[in-house]
């Protein structure tokens, strides 16, 4: 699973020179295995995600942001194409992730895990 994430992370012009990243890439296996997180990022996400990166949880959510941000700079389209919809800003953290969220249970790779 955790190639398919980073696949789709390239995918988007986003390399692991990013310190978000891994930090993308585990806040995405946790909520995989409960979708439930999304709906207390800070509180829950956050600090799972931290403990397994081993920072702080605003780093959690600034480096997300860089990784958003880069998207939307360098690769917007397929932000869009993966949301199925187009933005006029840059979405949230929890936007994000559940724009990754949902694609990633759509995907084929995931169903037949």
């Amino acid at each position: 699973m955790q190639n398919y994430i980073k696949g789709l992370l390239g995918s988007m012009a986003v390399s692991a020179k990013y310190r978000g990243y891994p930090i993308t890439v585990v806040a995405c296996e946790l909520l995989l295995e409960d979708e439930m997180l999304l709906y207390a990022v800070n509180k829950e996400l956050y600090p799972k995600v931290a403990q397994r990166c081993k920072c702080s949880g605003t780093t959690i959510e600034r480096n997300i942001r860089t990784v958003i941000m880069h998207i939307w700079d360098r690769n917007r389209q397929k932000l869009f194409e993966i949301a199925g919809y187009e933005m006029d800003a840059p979405p949230t953290v929890t936007e994000f992730l559940g724009i990754l969220i949902s694609h990633l249970q759509r995907s084929e790779t995931v169903m037949k895990k």
